[in-house]
C-alpha cells in the first residue's frame, strides 16, 4: 500500500459495506431527514467510526447492529477514489488483501468507505432499520435509471422486509453509493461476477 493511500485509509470517517446475502444485495430503505416527504431512501449498512476501531471493525460492527448479519469481506484490490472535483472517480489498486471498492470525500481529508462483502445468518432488521431492500442486478438497473415507486418495485417480483409501514405511492431514491453499485457492473463485470459466485461457493 502506498503512503498515500495508506493515509486515506487512516482518515476513514464513515464505512459501509454492499452485502451480498442469499443471491441479493441487501439495503436499508426509509424515510430520512435528506429526502423529500415522498422518497423512501436507499442507504448501504455502516455509519461513523468510534474511537479505535478500524473501518472494517466499523463495518463489522454497523452490519450486525442494523441487520444481525456477520460479514466477510471480498479480498479486492481495484480502488475507486472520488476525485478532487467531485465529478469523477480514477481507479487505482491496493497491495493489501481486502480494500475498499470506493473511497469518497465527506470533506478535506475526511473519507466515507465501500467494501464487497458477504452477509451471514439470519436477517433481522435493527431498532432503527424501517425496512430492507433485496435488489437484484435488474432491480438495481431499475431503480438507479428511473423514478420507481415501491409498488412498481414489488409488482416487478422485488422483495423486501418491512418493520413498519411504508407507502407504496412512495418513490425509491438510490444514494450515490447504490448508484455506483450499478455502474460497477459495467467497470467491473470479472470482479462484480466473481464476487457474486464466491458467495455462492
Amino acid at each position: 500500500m502506498t503512503d498515500h493511500m495508506a493515509a486515506i485509509e487512516a482518515n476513514i470517517e464513515t464505512a459501509g459495506a454492499y452485502v451480498l446475502y442469499e443471491g441479493y444485495f441487501v439495503f436499508m430503505f426509509g424515510f430520512g431527514s435528506h429526502h423529500p416527504a415522498n422518497e423512501l431512501g436507499i442507504v448501504r449498512f455502516g455509519g461513523h467510526r468510534e474511537a479505535g476501531e478500524t473501518a472494517i471493525e466499523c463495518v463489522r460492527r454497523e452490519v450486525k447492529e442494523e441487520s444481525s448479519l456477520d460479514v466477510t469481506f471480498f479480498e479486492n484490490q481495484a480502488i475507486y477514489m472520488e476525485n478532487d472535483h467531485g465529478n469523477g472517480y480514477d481507479r487505482t489498486k491496493g497491495s493489501q488483501r481486502v480494500h475498499p471498492i470506493l473511497i469518497s470525500r465527506r470533506e478535506e481529508n475526511r473519507f466515507s468507505a465501500m467494501y464487497l462483502a458477504h452477509g451471514h445468518g439470519s436477517l433481522v432488521p435493527g431498532a432503527e432499520t424501517q425496512g430492507v431492500l433485496f435488489l437484484r442486478r435488474e432491480d438495481l438497473g431499475m431503480i438507479c435509471s428511473r423514478d420507481t415507486t415501491l409498488r412498481e418495485y414489488t409488482e416487478n417480483g422485488g422483495k423486501l422486509l418491512l418493520a413498519g409501514d411504508l407507502p407504496e405511492s412512495a418513490v425509491l431514491s438510490p444514494h450515490t453509493q447504490i448508484r455506483f453499485l450499478n455502474r460497477l457492473f459495467t467497470l467491473e463485470e470479472k470482479l462484480l461476477t466473481d464476487y457474486t459466485a464466491s458467495y455462492e461457493n
